[in-house]
C-alpha cells in the first residue's frame, strides 16, 4: 500500500552540521526530540568520515576539505571569509538530506566563531530537496533558541570578583578555607595571563553515584576527538567509540586553561561563579603556581623516558602490572573522590611562603 506524504513518519533523530576543532568534527546527532541548543555527539570528523548514517564517498571528502579549510585558517583570522564557507557549508548539509533523506532531520548551525554568526544561524532542511548545486532554496524553521558563542574561561573569570568567587568556592569546598591566599594568589595571577588560542574545551559535569562511591563533580576537557580516533582496539563497540573522549587537563598551561571555551552543556548545569569554582580546584591540583606544575610535569616525562628505555626483563622486574594498578587506583578514587562539600582526603599542592 502506497504510504501519503502526510503519513510518513518523522525523523527521530536531526544531524546538525557545525564546524568544529578538534580532529576536524562537523556532523553532530541527537534526538530529534531535543529542542535545545544542545548539538549532541559528535558522528563525523575529517577522519572517520560519517559513522551513523551511509553516505557517499563523495560527500565525506567534500566534507573532510571543507572542514580542513576551518581548521587551518578560521581561528582568528579577520581575512576568513565567513560568507563563502557558510554557502558550501549550506550546500554540504541539503547534499547529506538529499542521501539520508528521512532517516534524519539536517539542520546547518553557523560556527560560534563566525562574528556574524547570529544573523540567519540555523537553517532546516525539509525532506524533499532537488538535485542540483546551486544554493538551495532554505526552509527556515524559526530562528528558535540562539546559541551563543561558548565563552572563554578568561572571559568569565574578568566577568566576578575574587570575593564573590571565593564565597561560592568555600560552599563547594569547606576543607579548603586555610588556604585561600593561595587560590586568591592563582585568580589574581589569571587575570593578567594573556589566554593561548586551543582546540579544547572545559567540560564541567556531575559523574552520578555508584556502588561505594558518591556522586562527583568532575573537570576534563574535550576536543571533538572520538573514543575510537585514539584507541580504535578497545572501543569495537560503536556507541562507545562513538563517544567523545576527555582528557584530563590539571597539568594544562594557564594560558591554555583561559584560552578554552566552557562546555555548553555545562553552562546550563551550573552556575559561572561555580564552573570558576571547579576550574580552580582542578588546575591547582598540582600546586599553586605554574613552575611547581611544570616540575611535576617534567617528572612525569622523565618516569615515561626511562620506562620507554627499559628492558622486557627490567620492565618485568621493576614495574607494577597495569591490572594491579587499575585494581589500586580504583580503591583510591573510591577512597578520596566526594561530592563538592565533603571533605577530601586528596593529596593537594599548597601555596608557597
Amino acid at each position: 500500500m502506497e504510504i501519503k506524504p502526510e503519513m510518513k513518519m518523522k525523523p527521530e533523530k536531526t544531524i546538525t552540521i557545525m564546524a568544529d576543532f578538534g580532529f576536524g568534527p562537523y556532523a553532530w546527532l541527537k534526538d530529534a526530540s531535543d529542542q535545545t541548543d544542545y548539538v549532541g555527539l559528535n558522528i563525523a570528523n575529517r577522519k572517520t568520515g560519517m559513522t551513523e548514517f551511509h553516505v557517499s564517498k563523495l560527500l565525506e571528502a567534500d566534507f573532510a576539505k571543507w572542514i580542513d579549510r576551518f581548521e587551518r585558517y578560521a581561528l582568528d583570522n579577520p581575512d576568513f571569509d565567513w560568507k563563502t564557507f557558510n554557502q558550501e557549508g549550506v550546500r554540504l548539509a541539503k547534499r547529506l538530506k538529499q542521501e539520508v533523506g528521512n532517516s534524519a532531520n539536517v539542520l546547518y548551525v553557523k560556527p560560534a566563531e563566525d562574528p556574524d554568526h547570529e544573523a540567519e544561524e540555523k537553517t532546516w532542511f525539509e525532506a524533499e530537496t532537488r538535485d542540483d548545486s546551486s544554493l538551495p532554496t532554505l526552509q527556515e524553521c524559526g530562528k528558535s533558541h540562539r546559541r551563543k558563542p561558548m565563552m572563554k574561561f578568561k572571559k568569565l573569570i574578568e566577568k566576578y570578583p575574587w570575593d564573590e568567587v571565593w564565597a561560592t568556592f568555600l560552599k563547594l569546598y569547606p576543607d579548603q578555607e586555610k588556604i585561600r591566599e593561595g587560590y586568591k594568589q592563582v585568580f589574581s595571577e589569571l587575570c593578567t595571563i594573556k589566554p593561548k588560542a586551543t582546540k579544547m574545551r572545559i567540560v564541567v559535569e556531575e559523574v552520578p553515584a555508584e556502588r561505594n562511591q558518591e556522586a562527583y563533580v568532575d573537570v576534563s576537557g574535550k576536543n571533538g576527538t572520538l573514543k575510537k580516533a585514539n584507541h580504535s582496539e578497545h572501543f569495537k563497540d560503536e556507541g562507545i567509540g562513538n563517544q567523545e573522549e576527555s582528557f584530563a587537563i590539571e597539568y594544562t598551561p594557564w594560558e591554555e586553561w583561559l584560552g578554552m571555551g566552557i562546555d555548553q552543556v555545562s553552562s546550563e548545569n551550573f552556575s559561572e561563579v561555580e564552573i570558576i569554582a571547579h576550574c580552580l580546584w582542578e588546575m591547582t591540583f598540582a600546586g599553586f603556581d605554574q613552575p611547581s606544575i611544570k616540575e611535576k610535569i617534567n617528572e612525569l616525562k622523565r618516569i615515561a623516558e626511562e620506562i620507554d628505555n627499559m628492558t622486557e626483563e627490567e620492565r618485568k622486574e621493576k614495574l607494577i602490572p597495569m591490572e594491579e594498578i587499575e585494581k589500586k587506583f580504583k580503591k583510591l578514587k573510591k577512597k578520596n573522590k566526594r561530592k563538592p562539600g565533603q571533605s577530601s582526603t586528596l593529596p593537594r599542592g599548597r601555596p608557597k611562603k
